[in-house]
């Protein structure tokens, strides 16, 4: 028995895998006749009809989807009974770019395409239980097997808080089951991965679920605190991802309140722009997880905003070094420092795994930088006989050659 969502589904994938087919056969026609600009290398109306009908879609429906992709200019209608896509379109007029009104000859003499599958990164193939049944269970027996039923509870309950996490695109679930599984398994030391998507595709909240599930184990279980350290190379993206981080803990914590728990998620900040201490109360670096657009204060270490004191918000160096946090927001250069220092050592000591986000950034002089902290790291841990971290490197921009930022770091563990 097929549901309604579930047949609706189907019919989106039908759809899309019925656009790529008359993109490559766009391209197909316009290699073949590429100096002609007519109907003969365009796309005839019964070449559309009989791909969408070659990928299962109905008859009586097929007119409507073409009316549907011609008004929102995924292919163009000539008027003459002829149409392009709209990538066929862009390739033919980048490559035919006139110099002067009237026939030319194309500037491009050579058109090389190539096709290559990607996950889906926009809707959740792994909806959270609450949202939708789509396939929901496999996401809650997941991380029931890692961190338990209770702590599963409160993490989901929180998650229904926050209404735009409606779930996990394919990639996320993959990646996240890979470190779950590893860390369950106690395989995540010594584990080098590196998440790979477009921007705005949900990284960061793949490293902070594993996270937060960790710091919830821990809190409910009791047990060594685990530490995820975050490293950003710039202080603009460190306070953009806090932000995001404290609108997830902040529900977690509230959850964790009205479940009866006293301890809390708790996110620290250290980089250039943390203060030592605070001696009357400053403006702090980023709102409010209410939405609130009032300032939001640092006064003793703490955030404090017209709603209360946020004790899960370390926001002085002091306070970070004193409470030691479940998530570091920081920095090459405090990890540098903290590694000699023997108060701060203890918190990198026991950071289960670190992240370096936007780790194409780091080039030249900043790759040597990671790299000579990455061995400090490395050394320090096994000269304390204590095992090694995860490392899990993010980018948007190192499609080419994923492989050769693992090598890069996993080429640190064999001195």
């Amino acid at each position: 028995m097929v549901t309604l969502d579930e047949y609706n589904e189907l019919e989106q994938i039908r759809e899309i895998r019925a656009f790529q087919a008359l993109v490559e056969r766009d391209v197909e026609k316009l290699r073949e006749n590429y100096y002609k600009n007519n109907a003969s290398t365009r796309l005839k109306i019964s070449e559309i009809e009989d791909i969408l009908k070659s990928k299962g879609l109905k008859a009586d429906s097929i007119k409507s989807i073409i009316d549907r992709w011609v008004a929102k200019g995924l292919i163009i209608d000539y008027g003459d009974g002829s149409y392009r896509t709209i990538y066929g379109e862009l390739i033919y007029r980048l490559a035919h770019i006139a110099i002067k009104p009237g026939p030319s000859l194309p500037l491009v003499f050579h058109v090389g395409t190539m096709s290559r599958k990607l996950p889906n990164f926009s809707d959740p193939d792994y909806c959270f239980p609450d949202f939708c049944k789509r396939r929901s269970l496999e996401v809650e027996k997941l991380f029931i097997k890692t961190i338990g039923f209770q702590a599963t509870k409160i993490l989901f309950k929180a998650l229904r808080r926050i209404k735009r996490y409606k779930g996990l695109s394919l990639w996320q679930f993959n990646c996240l089951k890979k470190i779950l599984e590893d860390y369950r398994s106690g395989k995540l030391s010594n584990k080098v991965y590196v998440l790979m998507a477009p921007v705005s595709s949900g990284k960061t909240l793949v490293f902070a679920l594993a996270s937060i599930a960790f710091a919830l184990k821990s809190i409910l279980f009791g047990g060594k605190r685990p530490v995820a350290i975050f490293v950003y190379p710039r202080r603009s993206l460190a306070t953009d991802q806090l932000r995001r981080l404290w609108e997830l803990t902040y529900r977690v914590n509230e959850v964790l309140f009205e479940e009866g728990y006293s301890d809390r998620v708790m996110i620290g900040i250290d980089d250039g722009a943390t203060p030592r201490r605070v001696k009357d109360p400053t403006e702090f670096r980023c709102g409010c997880p209410h939405g609130d657009k009032n300032p939001v204060i640092v006064n003793d270490g703490y955030v404090v905003c017209r709603y209360g004191e946020h004790k899960e918000i370390l926001a002085t160096k002091e306070k970070v070094w004193e409470k030691k946090p479940h998530i570091l927001l920081t920095n090459l250069w405090i990890i540098h420092q903290g590694l000699m220092d023997y108060e701060r050592r203890e918190l990198f000591d026991n950071a289960m795994f670190y992240v370096f986000d936007e780790i194409h950034e780091y080039y030249d002089d900043r790759a040597a930088h990671l790299a000579y902290v990455v061995n400090r790291i490395v050394d320090a841990r096994r000269r304390n006989k204590l095992q090694l971290p995860a490392f899990v490197a993010s980018s948007a921009t190192i499609a080419q050659d994923p492989n050769k930022v693992k090598r890069f770091i996993e080429n640190r563990f064999q001195g």
